[in-house]
This record gives structure tokens, sequence and C-alpha cells, in this order.
């Protein structure tokens, strides 16, 4: 179950629960992944009423294996065609959108 609220409704409230997503996860043993950081942000910005988009990338590391990385934007503006690169890495390469605009 969610949080019912975090202060004022706004793009800081799912940055206010990524302390507790982290702990959810370590109470659990186990470590915080993109993947489900992600969809509890988009699970609040759906709750405040803020606009999101979930992405999905893909990039080759220096060994040649694969990496994947899921984040959430803002659905202002196009759909990004590349992602993060943080770690100073190559970007990621979009591999899928949700929710889709196109459709």
């Amino acid at each position: 179950m969610l949080p019912t609220s975090y202060g004022r409704r706004s793009r800081r409230s799912a940055t206010a629960a990524q302390p507790w997503v982290e702990r959810s996860y370590a109470a659990r043993g186990r470590r915080s992944a993109c993947l489900g950081r992600a969809l509890v942000q988009c699970a609040l910005h759906q709750r405040d009423g803020v606009p999101w988009r979930l992405v999905i990338g893909v990039r080759r590391t220096g060994t040649d294996e694969l990496e994947a990385h899921a984040w959430v934007t803002s659905r202002e503006g196009p759909p990004p065609t590349s992602g993060p690169a943080d770690d100073g890495g190559p970007p990621f390469a979009v591999i899928w959108v949700a929710p889709d605009d196109a459709s």
C-alpha cells in the first residue's frame, strides 16, 4: 500500500517517497532496482495528477553485455530517444515508453 500523502502534491512527492521505497526493498533483503523505484514513482505521480512517462532503455557495457535501466520523465514534449548516463557511460537507447502518446 502506498502512503496517502507526502505533503504538497507536486513532483517532489515521488522524490520524497524514495527513502520509503529503499527501506521497503531493504526490509525484504533486496537491493533496490530502478524498475521498482520507477513504478512507485509512476504510481505517486498518477496519484498526484502529475503527467509522467515510464521509459526503459538498454546499452552495451564495456564487456559488450546489455545493461537495462528504467526511469520516469515528464510527459511534456516528445518522448525521449535516449536516457541518462549519470555514470559516465554511454546513454541508454530507449526501447519502450508508456504511456504511448502516439496511440
